[in-house]
């Protein structure tokens, strides 16, 4: 779930290739999640790794209009991130998760 600008958007996955997610945005823009081991290697050691790709391919990097998109996309990463984090936390404590 991301939220900003106060709106809600829900995203259903649209491709899930072992431990990664993909999400394709409306806009272009692609965030994928990928699940890896943490430095346990135990059942309950995980890390969660975001990658957001947003595609302007007609703003010059360094303009005005890309720090304005820059300023943008960080606020709404860290938003969906913080949120993403909860709602896995939310999951875990309600048994929801597991394999």
């Amino acid at each position: 779930m991301l939220r900003g600008s106060g709106k809600r958007y829900d995203h259903d996955a649209d491709r899930v290739v072992g431990m990664q997610v993909d999400f394709w945005q409306p806009s272009g823009a692609l965030i994928t999640n990928t699940v890896s081991d943490g430095s346990g290697l135990t059942e309950n050691d995980y890390n969660m790794t975001y990658t957001f790709e947003w595609r302007h391919p007609d703003v010059q990097e360094g303009s005005d209009e890309h720090k304005k998109f820059v300023k943008q996309y960080v606020a709404q990463a860290q938003m969906a991130v913080h949120n993403s984090i909860e709602s896995m936390r939310k999951m875990a404590a309600a048994g929801e998760l597991g394999s």
